[in-house]
């Protein structure tokens, strides 16, 4: 059977991860026969070329590995587009171990005129610190901003997990390789297929698990490039500003919370480690037990339970009270509606009849005239 889906991964330096993501794709539930893996090598010196070619010599799927000297992975998954052999490619990443259901969810779903967003989860092995938590799903991968599964927002356009029709990406010249860091070029492409007419849907069964832990020292050095990424693609498409957050070079909140939760965050953890070392590794059921047992604590919790339930009732109401008033409006719309259709007649009649009306006034502006001489 002919290939229908190409797998386009780059990598570097990550035989460690690159090796498991492989093993993933002997799982797939479509025909091994149907799709190929490309493996786009971004100059690694880690064994990485010798290590895929030996794996591919057993591989029961076609792999494929291809190499380029240190371009950047922008660069080397259009090397890798370039070369795919099937109408469909996958775009992922070499951390990102497939669902065996993963190629035969983007198959159903993508077409020409339609690329697919997938879903990404952290892999079962990885430890999910609160941190890591807090950036997937929801700041990171925030797929909670598609709202229409059918029609997804090109904000979620995750090349760790996407699939387009080949022609559509080499219609709009794939990743822009002009990008200064390996950010923010994947939601520009998937904005560029947007503004071509391709459409971008979310399947949330098309998985990926992420086999990458994540911290804070981290993140903050990658929110920099991906600072510098976004102003690249403001410069090429100004109606990206508000997407890219350019609003908040000008928004004075944006310090002082970022001030006010890095000292919230470093006294909790001063607290955290004072009651450890008063407590031990049991700190939190003495702290459990210890405030159990004050009454204020009691009725602060249960003061705050009271605000919620208050406010959840506020929320009800104002609610209805808002939907009583969006009728009403509805109510008059449809009534100035028919009012100014009957107007219409009117007014045309009134036009049809000005030439008539503005002679008979001036005669009699004429006949007034002559009567004062």
């Amino acid at each position: 059977m002919a290939l229908q889906v190409s797998v386009v991964m780059p990598t570097h330096n990550r035989w460690a991860q690159l090796s498991r993501v492989l093993e993933g794709y002997r799982e797939q539930t479509i025909g091994l026969d149907q799709f190929e893996v490309i493996v786009c090598d971004d100059a690694s010196d880690d064994g990485t070329p010798d290590r895929v070619r030996a794996f591919a010599e057993t591989a029961p799927y076609a792999l494929r590995y291809l190499r380029q000297e240190k371009k950047g992975p922008a660069a080397a998954r259009n090397m890798g587009i370039g070369a795919a052999r099937a109408p469909l490619v996958a775009l992922t990443d070499d951390d990102c171990v497939p669902d065996p259901h993963l190629l035969a969810r983007h198959r159903a779903s993508s077409r020409q005129g339609v690329a697919t967003i997938g879903y990404i989860a952290w892999h079962p092995e990885v430890a999910v610190t609160p941190f890591m938590a807090f950036l997937a799903p929801g700041y990171r991968f925030n797929f909670a901003q598609i709202t229409d599964p059918a029609d997804a927002t090109f904000r979620c356009f995750y090349t760790a997990n996407v699939s387009a029709w080949r022609a559509d990406l080499l219609a709009v010249g794939g990743f822009d390789e002009g990008f200064p860091a390996a950010a923010y070029e994947d939601i520009e492409l998937g904005y560029r297929l947007h503004k071509a007419g391709v459409r971008l849907a979310y399947d949330r069964e098309a998985i990926i698990y992420h086999l990458h832990e994540m911290r804070l020292e981290g993140m903050l050095r990658s929110q920099v490039v991906n600072g510098r990424s976004a102003a690249y693609a403001v410069t090429k498409h100004p109606a990206l500003a508000v997407e890219a957050g350019v609003a908040g070079l000008r928004n004075p909140g944006v310090p002082r919370r970022f001030y006010g939760a890095a000292l919230d965050y470093y006294f909790v953890a001063g607290l955290e480690q004072g009651l450890h070392g008063h407590f031990g590794d049991e700190w939190a059921e003495h702290l459990d037990e210890l405030l159990s047992a004050t009454p204020a604590y009691r009725e602060s919790i249960e003061r705050q339970f009271y605000d919620a339930e208050t406010y959840a009732l506020r929320l009800e109401e104002r609610v209805a009270q808002l939907e009583a008033a969006h009728s009403g409006l509805a109510a008059h719309a449809g009534e100035l509606d028919r009012a100014l259709r009957r107007a219409n007649p009117l007014k045309n009649q009134l036009r049809a009849r000005a030439p008539k009306l503005a002679r008979a006034l001036l005669a009699t502006l004429r006949r007034r005239a002559q009567r004062a001489g």
